[in-house]
């Protein structure tokens, strides 16, 4: 099966196509559809172009093509709630967030994603959007002539290449996370404290966002309202560029440096440029560390970062010595064992999150996809529509056939019950005038009783008819001396008359005489055939022996 991850971002669309194995999953290709800086042109007309353009790609193969809403559109919470069962926790998280988000219940659409089970509670994280955000995404997906099997979100997919999705959620009581039902609050502290935090940050073009995990397990997200523009248009106003130049000077040739005492003037100048566009996203990225931390009492221990401005070279010491925490590239392609084409640094940062789209798709219904196509908008049976669309014109030709057929059977069984009154109203006419039946005397049931008797007198009338006609064997005697030859010294020594069969035994003169005695037989023979059976008597010495058997007619014209 193939699933496409598509993100659909500010400046591009990335499509991650990768195919289910087995054991895993092949990453087989990666697309990148770039959006115009022209102001004056209408993105989302791009976009619905590029879409049909890919989706013709796919028409004769089956393709699950899986959508995010932008994250800045969905507001998360954590929680944790006292049972386990999931739609449990669906069913009552619209009415936990009441207080908390800025959006009613019956213009929202709300999902969780379970990140782990302790004894009977589950720790969640709670998601909700806005509908008319689905319905807008809805709307381009389908202008682009495609069908969505999940939207999602774009950070809660990014999750994907650092979370081990094909599993179901861990639970609190294994062995390396730590149990804290018998400590005292001192110790607790000082255990939550140790536990490790990790981070991932996606920096974009128009926003970026920040990942946060407690033990490899996704607890909060963060928008930062920083992104690659920032640096161009930072670059823009320093050096007098049009926005379509600093964006390539940014992609090409942007640095930090690290080490500015051997540098040039004009290279000083152009970090220090880009240090502080920089800075805004590093304050808002601090704020957000410290109230994560504090939260969830996480010591920060690594930080990965990918996406298109995380090419700026020394961008990653430059967050470590401001934050002080470890940053580095994400190098997720290193995780992959079935990569299929030639991957450059760049495709491995920007493909982030269509791989994590893509891999949404994948997931199974013990840890599912985050899915905000929902009540309105759920996945309608594709096979379904499939099948209505091959075979409508037949089934309809087999409804107008049915429809007819019910007719015709109406109008049948009609006639039907036309037919049987008359037959029944002509029956008592027929009874009154030939058999003199009226009222409860012509009833069908008497009727037949009467018609019953009658073939029975009818039948006895013809075999007394017959019986009258019948020859006796006295007939038949006479017939047989009339019809044998007298001149062959004929001796007939048994007779045996048994109904149409009469069976001779005798003896004559010669053996001549024995074909004239068969001849004349064979003409008293109903059905013209003579058949020698076994000798009952010997002949008289000297003389010719026959035993014969003919078939005759006894009964007489009527």
């Amino acid at each position: 099966m193939i699933t496409l991850g598509i993100d659909i971002g500010k400046s591009s669309v990335k499509v991650a196509e990768i195919e289910s194995l087995p054991k895993g999953y092949a990453f087989k290709r990666f697309l990148e559809f770039p959006l115009s800086n022209d102001p004056t042109k209408d993105k989302k007309i791009e976009i619905i172009d590029h879409l049909r353009n890919l989706v013709a790609q796919y028409h004769s193969t089956p393709v699950q093509l899986v959508f995010a809403i932008d994250q800045d559109q969905i507001t998360q919470r954590f929680m944790t709630f006292p049972f386990r069962e999931r739609h449990k926790i669906l069913k009552i998280i619209p009415f936990e967030l009441e207080d908390d988000v800025p959006m009613t219940f019956a213009d929202s659409i709300f999902d969780a994603k379970v990140i782990r089970y302790n004894k009977k509670t589950a720790e969640v994280l709670a998601l909700a959007t806005l509908k008319e955000n689905v319905q807008d995404r809805l709307d381009l997906i389908r202008d682009g002539g495609c069908s969505a099997s999940v939207i999602s979100g774009q950070a809660l997919a990014l999750s994907n290449l650092l979370e081990k999705w094909y599993l179901p959620p861990p639970e609190q009581g294994s062995e390396d996370t730590p149990d804290l039902s018998d400590q005292d609050s001192e110790e607790v502290t000082h255990i939550l404290k140790e536990r490790s935090g990790e981070i991932l940050l996606d920096l974009g073009h128009s926003g970026s966002r920040a990942l946060f995990y407690d033990e490899g397990r996704l607890v909060a997200i963060r928008n930062l309202d920083w992104g690659g523009q920032n640096v161009a248009q930072a670059l823009a106003s320093k050096y007098s560029l049009n926005p379509v130049q600093a964006r390539k000077e940014m992609e090409k040739k942007s640095f930090i440096l690290l080490d500015k005492e051997k540098a040039q003037k004009d290279q000083i100048l152009f970090s220090d440029t880009i240090e502080e566009a920089m800075n805004p996203l590093v304050n808002q990225l601090r704020l957000a560390l410290f109230e994560v931390q504090s939260q969830f009492h996480l010591n920060w221990v690594r930080a990965h970062v990918l996406g298109g401005p995380a090419q700026i070279k020394g961008l990653t010491p430059f967050l470590t010595r401001k934050l002080e925490i470890p940053f580095n590239l994400f190098h997720h392609f290193q995780l992959i064992s079935h990569l299929q084409f030639e991957a450059d640094p760049r495709t491995e940062m920007i493909s982030g999150t269509a791989l994590g789209l893509a891999l949404e798709g994948l997931r199974k219904p013990r840890n599912p996809a985050i899915n905000f196509l929902k009540g309105e908008f759920a996945v309608k049976s594709q096979s379904l529509e499939q099948f209505w669309d091959k075979w409508a014109y037949s089934l309809q030709l087999l409804g107008v056939a049915f429809v007819a057929f019910f007719v015709y059977a109406s109008l049948r069984v009609s006639y039907v019950d036309e037919a049987v009154f008359q037959a029944d109203s002509v029956l008592k006419d027929q009874a009154k005038n030939i058999a003199n039946k009226r009222g409860a005397e012509a009833s069908p049931s008497r009727l037949r009783r009467f018609l019953s008797q009658h073939k029975k007198e009818v039948r006895a009338l013809e075999q007394a008819r017959k019986l009258i006609h019948l020859e006796t064997p006295l007939d038949v005697i006479n017939r047989l001396s009339q019809e044998l030859p007298t001149n062959v010294g004929l001796e007939v020594k048994d007779l045996f008359i048994d109904e149409d069969f009469v069976e001779l035994h005798g003896d004559v003169n010669s053996p001549a005489a024995v074909n004239q005695v068969q001849l004349a037989l064979k003409s008293l023979s109903s059905d013209n055939k003579v058949t020698n059976v076994r000798a009952k008597v010997a002949p008289s010495p000297g003389r010719s022996g026959f035993s014969y058997r003919i078939r005759i007619q006894r009964m007489g014209e009527i």
